[in-house]
């Protein structure tokens, strides 16, 4: 998260030279860019991650006994691009979850009475909302990082979306698992949006 903030600032900057309609905008594509460029960057640890837990579960059998040794014996074993599946959906979905995220937060700030949790809350709406337009790429995601075959599942995105709705639907398909999801995003995002404002308005105030 921390890599995705450094980002947003960044991105920031770069569209400072440049006139929005609505400058709350600028946060919209500076969040989308800074999404892509994080998940681009970490992508292959969170492949790493899901390799583990499926270990972990019994899901897989245990070829790889710490982080470290699968990073290293994933690419050695089934090439680099493994590594990288499903990143293509991961981006198509990271990109308006971030961007709307940090869109919706900027609008929501004034506009929350502070009695009613102010910037907490927030963040909590701006994250279940973009969860929510992001959640099918994030099933995707996880199909891909967890299929065992050395082909991946779908041919492409559109295919992967196509195939989940025709073969489970919509609600049990490609939403399966969001108010589980609602329960973590929400929290989560209310924390780290309002305390990202915190540390930056108090590193701002040191300057």
């Amino acid at each position: 998260m921390s890599c995705q903030f450094g980002f947003l600032e960044y991105y920031k900057s770069i569209l400072s030279g440049y006139t929005f309609s609505n400058k709350k905008m600028k946060s919209l594509v500076a969040g989308a860019a800074a999404g892509v460029t994080a998940v681009a960057i970490t992508y292959p640890l969170d492949v790493v991650r899901a390799r583990m837990a499926m270990q972990q579960t019994g899901v897989k059998s245990i070829k790889y006994h710490s982080f470290f040794e699968c990073l290293v014996g994933l690419p050695r074993d089934k090439g680099v691009a493994y590594l990288y599946r499903g990143l293509g959906p991961t981006i198509l979905g990271v990109a308006p979850y971030a961007g709307i995220k940090f869109f919706l937060y900027d609008i929501l700030k004034p506009i929350v009475p502070a009695e009613l949790g102010g910037s907490v809350l927030a963040g909590a709406i701006a994250g279940v909302v973009a969860q929510t337009f992001g959640y099918p790429f994030d099933v995707i995601r996880r199909r891909n990082q967890t299929h065992s075959g050395d082909k991946p599942m779908y041919q492409n995105t559109l295919h992967a979306l196509r195939t989940i709705y025709r073969e489970e639907g919509f609600r049990r398909g490609l939403y399966r698992g969001l108010s589980l999801n609602y329960i973590k995003t929400a929290p989560n995002a209310a924390l780290y949006l309002s305390l990202y404002d915190v540390f930056k308005s108090f590193l701002i105030a040191q300057e």
